[in-house]
């Protein structure tokens, strides 16, 4: 057993201090490697897409599970069920909130994604990729869309109320918690990256 602690005494002493404290995060390593090449930008870009088509959004709750029932599509007599508070606009009943935490959480986990790439690539030249403006403009139409229909589902309506609070709209990747915008001013900002995108896009 002591010969067995002093070898492993031993290793350690082999090993550089200024190595182990060298020693990057997990996440941090895959982030740098990933956005070094063109190809990285891509892989990312396709992630997030697939994971918009993960169960908690178009998966199942915002293509045919939750929008349909709250469209009266589907409709049963449990009063037990969540379902029943969903069709009756009762949104605050305990039952219910966790359903659509879910799609606002995760809607938000996949504008972080984009917007990471969006930072990455602020930090290179637009020549450095053929296809930098695509990855660019795709990025940002992401972005738009997630916080559009983030606002139409938790948002008051534009037109009846467009001064009133709607969502908090993220143009960075951080941890920090952005503020609510009204409802016009996140529209706006929705419009702006649509059409940003939409010129970066016709370029291809």
């Amino acid at each position: 057993m002591k010969k067995i602690k002093y070898l492993i005494l031993v290793l350690f002493g082999f090993c550089s201090c200024d190595s182990f404290l060298e020693v990057n995060p997990t996440g941090e390593i895959v982030n740098d490697k990933l956005f070094e090449t063109a190809e990285g930008f891509e892989e990312a870009l396709y992630g997030s897409y697939s994971f918009l088509a993960r169960e908690p959004l178009y998966g199942q709750n915002l293509s045919y599970y939750i929008m349909d029932i709250a469209g009266q599509y589907f409709y049963n007599d449990w009063s037990s069920h969540w379902s029943r508070h969903l069709c009756t606009y009762d949104y605050k009943h305990m039952d219910l909130r966790p359903k659509l935490d879910t799609v606002w959480t995760t809607m938000y986990k996949g504008i972080s994604y984009v917007n990471n790439i969006l930072g990455n690539l602020s930090k290179k030249d637009s020549t450095t990729f053929r296809l930098y403006d695509l990855y660019k403009g795709e990025a940002l139409g992401l972005r738009a869309f997630m916080h559009f229909e983030l606002l139409r589902l938790y948002a008051e309506s534009y037109l009846k109320a467009p001064n009133m609070r709607g969502i908090p709209y993220y143009e960075k990747y951080s941890y920090e918690v952005a503020p609510f915008e009204t409802v016009k001013d996140a529209y706006e900002k929705v419009i702006r990256d649509f059409k940003e995108a939409e010129r970066l896009l016709t370029k291809h």
